[in-house]
């Protein structure tokens, strides 16, 4: 106003925008009789450092008021010969400057309301302070407010927010720790989020605060929706969608699975409808219901989808890393066009309903992350040797009784199936082959010469345990099917029974035996709290069983007597553990993990059960994913070593979060809604 021109000039929006971060105004272009105090004024508004700046309008307010009553005016006048005419108007200065800045503001006005051409699309990056890093890439780590104006990420160290007016992110002040699925309210001034360690969902202020436990949450989830009758929907893996408060309180399952898992749920704007994915990959579906009644109906095969309020469907699939757009009809809840490919090299995303889009790029395919992980043996005093097997998608695995073998869990081509790592001849065999989409948890039989593992099953139902020869040879042999999740856990010390963990409802795991004779019987045992969901291990001399339970609130190592667990307990563990494994091959030592830690406790199994104070054995960042029901570490009968899993950084996806501000405008241009 004062100069004529704006303040950033630029070629383009880019050069503009860099301009505003690190250049500083032409201040000689102000009018050089311009008084002070409206110079200061100004000078303090463009201030760089928001904290150097006015913490309201009210303030700068003041300062042009105070301006204004100076009898020498805004701009200081030169000495003329009319002189006698400006006390005839004694409130000439205070009306001239009202006068202009009431013209400009019509002006404005009028323009906004006669604009027809599009906003300005506008894109920049942030990239990621040195030293931080994205959480877990294979969930949600990415949200934006609603109106656009913030976006939180996740890192191992908390959940940081960044607003589109601030250089740089902070520290969600209460959110430390292993966190995952950051989530908006309705208004931005809320953060919902997945507590990976505490196996909690809670809100928190996005200006930090001590944050609420909204409930607990047995397995993970992917993807929430805070909607605006201030009710929370999350998918739970293997669960189904759930519902609950904001306020916290009992969740509800809204609609329960029947094939694989359903995630990233959002209630669409008619109210009454629910749009969510319906997994396995890769025959993802996108799915539309009444959220009161009727059953699911499937629109077309994707993922990870959002209906926008331009009349779109935006979403990803299994097979690249390209963001997808349909038109979408919301009366009939049907789509209308053909998907068309409206941005590359997605890995995940979020959008507001204001139109700004962030995503975090990279070229992982089905929006998670292919890990790759190494194996290495760890000494009692934390000293690693590799393993000479490749880096690879790995996750459970056990060692054979002959401490030569180890049957894995590796995930290839959106596919996990079991490969057998000899030591000896250094060479890597896939032992399972289409047997549904996923076949995992193995654990070698007493003799070493079968393996019985978890395998999805030919519908593609989870919980189906089997085996065959560890050679590859013969037919598999299912050996139970529960229609709910079973995990093999351990050996009685004959051999004839198998012990599993048995998800027998979303907030219980049930402990049982599975007989190996001809009829296969299945005898329950005992129940506990799914916090870290089972985890039955049988001491060396068949007469103990370690397991982990949530019943305190918190993950715990506890012991009971095996078979007869009813006689009695001890919680083992001081302040959180899982993963427990006893020392071979005598068993006078449990261990456990808890967090980075790897804790010792001594025991005594005969005649009775004694332990003594858990000790810290060693320290080290391997991976895990306390609150599954498997275990991720486990130990050499030959020498004691622990074999543990090491994460490599993933290369492929940039430690960065684009960002594509009215991308609205460029969407209806690319998918003309129908």
């Amino acid at each position: 106003m004062l100069t004529g021109r704006a303040v950033f000039s630029g070629d383009d929006v880019s050069d503009i925008l860099a301009a505003v971060i690190r250049a500083e105004p032409d201040w000689s272009r102000l009018p050089a009789n311009l008084h002070w105090r409206i110079r200061e004024l100004i000078e303090r508004c463009l201030e760089k450092e928001a904290k150097n700046r006015y913490s309201g309008i009210s303030d700068a307010r003041v300062e042009i008021q105070k301006a204004l009553a100076d009898p020498g005016g805004v701009l200081a006048q030169q000495s003329i010969a009319a002189a006698p005419q400006r006390k005839l108007r004694p409130g000439l200065p205070w009306i001239a400057p009202i006068v202009v800045l009431s013209v400009i503001i019509t002006g404005v006005a009028v323009w906004m309301f006669k604009r027809t051409e599009p906003l300005q699309v506008v894109r920049y990056e942030y990239n990621l302070p040195d030293g931080q890093q994205f959480s877990n890439l294979g969930f949600e780590v990415l949200a934006v407010s609603r109106d656009g104006r913030q976006f939180a990420y996740s890192t191992p160290g908390g959940i940081y927010l960044h607003s589109m007016d601030e250089f740089g992110a902070r520290l969600i002040v209460g959110t430390e720790g292993n966190v995952q699925q950051p989530f908006f309210s309705p208004d931005g001034k809320s953060l919902g989020y997945f507590f990976v360690t505490e196996r909690k969902l809670k809100r928190i202020p996005v200006n930090g605060g001590t944050p609420s436990s909204l409930c607990d949450v047995p397995q993970r989830i992917w993807g929430a929706w805070w909607h605006e009758d201030d009710t929370i929907l999350y998918g739970m893996q293997g669960i189904g969608i759930m519902r609950i408060s904001a306020s916290g309180g009992n969740p509800e399952c809204i609609v329960k699975h029947k094939i694989g898992s359903l995630v990233v749920p959002q209630i669409l704007p008619d109210g009454k409808s629910l749009m969510y994915t319906s997994l396995p990959m890769p025959q993802e579906k996108i799915v539309v219901q009444p959220l009161k009644s009727g059953e699911g109906r499937e629109l077309f095969k994707g993922m990870w989808a959002r209906y926008l309020t331009t009349g779109h469907i935006i979403y990803k699939l299994s097979d690249n890393s390209n963001l997808y757009a349909r038109s979408f009809n919301l009366d009939r809840l049907e789509e209308t066009g053909e998907p068309v490919p409206v941005v590359e090299g997605v890995h995940k995303y979020d959008i507001s309903d204001s139109g700004t889009l962030v995503y975090i790029p990279g070229t992982a395919a089905w929006g998670g992350i292919s890990a790759r992980r190494t194996l290495a043996w760890v000494n009692r005093e934390g000293k690693e040797e590799p393993l000479s097997a490749p880096p690879g998608d790995y996750f459970t695995f056990s060692i054979s009784p002959e401490g030569e073998r180890v049957a894995l869990t590796a995930m290839e081509n959106l596919r996990t199936d079991i490969y057998i790592w000899d030591t000896v001849s250094e060479s890597l065999r896939q032992l399972t082959l289409d047997e549904g989409t996923s076949s995992g948890s193995p654990l070698w039989t007493p003799d070493g010469k079968r393996i019985v593992y978890a395998s999805s099953g030919e519908n593609e139902t989870t919980g189906d345990i089997c085996w065959r020869a560890a050679d590859g040879t013969g037919e598999v042999e299912k050996l139970a099917s529960p229609g709910r999740s079973l995990t093999p856990g351990s050996w009685s010390l004959d051999g004839k029974d198998l012990v599993l963990s048995n998800q027998s409802t979303p907030f219980q795991v049930g402990i049982e035996t599975l007989s190996m004779e001809k009829n296969h019987y299945r005898k329950p045992l005992f129940q506990v709290k799914n916090f870290s969901a089972g985890q039955p291990r049988v001491s060396p001399d068949g007469r103990w069983i370690a397991y982990v339970s949530g019943d305190s609130g918190k993950s715990e190592v506890h012991v009971r007597p095996f078979p007869d667990t009813n006689t009695g307990g001890w919680k083992v563990s001081t302040n959180g553990g899982h993963s427990p494994l006893w020392s071979l091959p005598d068993g006078r030592e449990l261990f456990y993990r808890n967090g980075d830690t790897t804790m010792a406790v001594p025991v005594e199994t005969k005649p009775t059960f004694k332990h003594g104070t858990p000790t810290v054995l060693f320290q080290g960042a391997y991976a895990d994913l306390p609150g599954n029901d498997v275990i991720f570490w486990d130990i050499s009968p030959k020498d004691g070593r622990f074999l543990m899993l090491k994460e490599e950084a993933a290369a492929e996806v940039p430690r960065k979060i684009k960002v594509v501000v009215n991308w609205f405008e460029e969407l209806k241009r690319l998918v003309p809604a129908k």
